[in-house]
């Protein structure tokens, strides 16, 4: 399946787009609602069951993995893709990938990895997507406080000893452009300090899909690139930089492949 450019014309002024764009986000979120009510009643049931034995929560990561290909399996508009799974390694590692949209979160819940998300401190106070993340017992950060991060990065280290891989968007933010960003160190210095590698992913198709909280009704292909891994040999300040800039232009690159309109000079 071809990606389809975000790019050509906006065919929103006519009748037909109309009607497909009220459809197509009433049939969304017929289904999204129930989904989410359903999604929030079985976790919290698990977690009341599986707290006292399943500190880690194995269970409820394994049920938003199930439960995140359900509802893109349920929509006739996308099409999931995952390319280079052989790049996970079976051992824990810190994961990177381009911020696009909040729709990345679900599309990266997909992967058959077990992994503990870093989110920002709001996001976990945001209703329904909060208390997932908070019912799954997923690290959450202050980005406004050096404390904080550096909590952060003792959790992250907890995690990584337990045999549990990380997940963080090192952008920081959504991008505005669609392209990737500069990638910060706070990933590349946790990875180093857990002496596990550092796994780039390109994530394309969440921005493509999704305006806002509105589905645009076109065929889309959600696509994860998982990159080799990169290791990163010591925590000299030299060395973070140089491998967050790897990993950046990495993920730049496959991004670039998958989605060329974003570079286009104007």
């Amino acid at each position: 399946m071809q990606a389809i450019s975000p790019m050509y014309p906006d065919p929103s002024d006519t009748i037909g787009y109309r009607v497909r764009h009220l459809l197509a986000n009433v049939y969304l979120y017929l289904y999204t609602i129930p989904l989410f009510a359903v999604a929030l009643s079985v976790m919290g049931m698990l977690w009341l069951l599986t707290a006292a034995f399943d500190r880690q929560r194995r269970v409820m990561h394994l049920y938003l993995r199930g439960w995140c290909r359900l509802y893109i399996a349920l929509n006739p508009y996308w099409k999931l893709r995952v390319d280079g799974l052989s790049n996970l390694p079976k051992t824990p590692c810190v994961m990177v990938a381009n911020h696009q949209s909040l729709f990345d979160i679900t599309v990266l819940l997909t992967l058959p990895v077990r992994f503990k998300w870093v989110a920002k401190r709001e996001l976990f106070r945001a209703p329904f997507v909060g208390w997932i993340l908070w019912l799954a017992d997923y690290v959450s950060i202050n980005r406004a406080s050096r404390v904080d991060a550096l909590r952060m990065q003792r959790e992250c280290l907890g995690w990584l000893r337990c045999g549990v891989s990380i997940m963080i968007f090192p952008e920081g933010t959504r991008t505005r452009t669609g392209q990737v960003g500069p990638f910060k160190a706070g990933a590349f210095s946790i990875a180093t300090a857990g002496r596990v590698p550092v796994v780039p992913i390109a994530v394309r198709g969440p921005r493509e899909t999704l305006r806002g909280l509105l589905l645009v009704p076109r065929r889309e292909l959600l696509h994860l690139q998982v990159l080799p891994p990169l290791r990163v040999p010591d925590a000299s300040t030299h060395t973070l930089r140089k491998v967050a800039l790897q990993a950046e232009e990495a993920v730049r690159a496959a991004h670039r492949r998958m989605a060329p309109y974003y570079y286009r000079k104007a």
